[in-house]
């Protein structure tokens, strides 16, 4: 028997939402500044390998009068976060590679997920993670700020004004190459790149 898709999924209201964070880099603390602002949810987790990341999560927190959260700073520690029933939502913002089997993970034990770009490195982990929502029905959403900032908002909103002439052919840029950044995590993880 075919389980329903996701397409439509609807789980219940969640008053309050309780987020673990996983990953407290550069995206993962920018990404806590911004979860700062918003009203309905509770962080409870922060998961990072190096200590000064979650020291500084935790100054975040304090800053914003938020409660403490519980740490986890140790290898594959992750798994326990996203076992805790105290939270919702699993945020993930490790590195490229671990992307997928967190959320895979997370998803499992009844969580809802969050991933920063890119959900997956392959057609094959992109499937296993639309499976694995499917039949968890829980929320696994890839999550991409950069078409919301001020620029490309008020870009779409001039062009839906009708300030330009016709517009004949966006085009874009970005200034990271993604292929050199694969190419560096893959060595750094240890992964041979033949080809």
């Amino acid at each position: 028997m075919k389980r329903p898709n996701v397409l439509n999924l609807t789980c219940p209201a969640i008053p309050v939402v309780r987020i673990g964070f996983v990953g407290l880099g550069n995206r993962g603390i920018l990404a806590l500044e911004r979860y700062m602002h918003l009203e309905g949810i509770e962080v409870k987790a922060l998961c990072d390998l190096r200590k000064e990341n979650i020291e500084r999560a935790e100054h975040i927190l304090r800053e914003f009068g938020r409660p403490e959260a519980e740490n986890y700073s140790e290898e594959g520690m992750w798994r326990k976060m996203c076992e805790c029933k105290e939270i919702d939502l699993i945020y993930i913002c490790t590195d490229w590679l671990t992307h997928t089997d967190i959320a895979v993970y997370a998803l499992q034990q009844g969580r809802h997920v969050a991933l920063e770009v890119p959900a997956a490195m392959s057609v094959a982990d992109c499937w296993r993670l639309v499976d694995t929502a499917e039949e968890t029905r829980r929320h696994c959403m890839m999550l991409e700020n950069c078409c919301y900032d001020a620029f490309a908002l008020t870009t779409l909103n001039m062009v839906q004004q009708g300030c330009w002439a016709k517009l004949l052919m966006p085009r874009g840029h970005t200034s990271m190459t993604c292929a050199s950044i694969i190419l560096q995590t893959k060595k750094r993880v240890g992964i041979t790149i033949t080809g």
